[in-house]
């Protein structure tokens, strides 16, 4: 990370990481759907069907993409992969539940430098009711930073994230190919012990 000589490049560039590795996790969530629907219909690797199943994917929205790669998770049932849909299902939760928040707060918030203080302004009403019981609204909620430092730790999270999406999904390609009795793959694709992405330092 650069200094906070000029803290508008470092935001600048914090935000773009985040928005260019999410555009990556994005892609991933879908091509595990698809690769899973593969795994469970094996015609659906096909050119024509996978086409068709590409563009329903492709117009969803993310919510719906990972709710989609949970449903057709929740029906592979192997021997060799048990424990499959809990694995998956903590990494897709984590994705949609929390990374998925932080990061449209950093890319949806407004953003304001003044001097060498980085500001974060969530707009939206809220009416709150104290212990003196008189109402009160608020309409932003600000947040003041001295560094990009959450931001580039949000980012190396993410890239976690990423590394444990491509695990997922090598894992799932290895089950298709196990089932090919004509070229069975030559090693094992196994998942990790644990989630590289949910693994949080004290």
């Amino acid at each position: 990370m650069t200094g906070l000589h000029n803290p508008r490049d470092d935001l600048v560039r914090a935000i773009g990481e985040v928005c260019h590795i999410w555009a990556q996790i994005e892609n991933w969530v879908e091509d595990i759907a698809l690769q899973t629907a593969v795994l469970l219909q094996p015609k659906m690797r096909e050119d024509e069907p996978l086409t068709i199943l590409r563009i329903a994917m492709t117009n969803m929205e993310f919510r719906n993409k990972v709710s989609t790669a949970k449903a057709y998770l929740h029906l592979v049932n192997l021997d060799e992969s048990k424990n499959l849909y809990d694995r998956a299902e903590k990494l897709l939760n984590y994705i949609d539940n929390d990374a998925r928040v932080e990061r449209n707060r950093y890319v949806h918030d407004t953003w304001h430098i003044y001097g060498d203080e980085i500001r974060r302004i969530k707009f939206g009403t809220k009416i709150s009711r104290p212990k003196s019981h008189h109402r009160i609204l608020t309409t932003a909620i600000e947040r003041t930073y001295n560094s990009t430092n959450k931001i580039d730790e949000f980012v190396d999270n993410l890239n976690l994230v990423y590394d444990d999406l491509v695990n997922l999904y090598n894992h799932i390609s290895w089950l298709c190919f196990s089932l090919d009795e004509e070229s069975p793959p030559a090693h094992k694709q196994s998942l990790p012990e644990n989630w590289s992405s949910l693994i949080h330092p004290d």
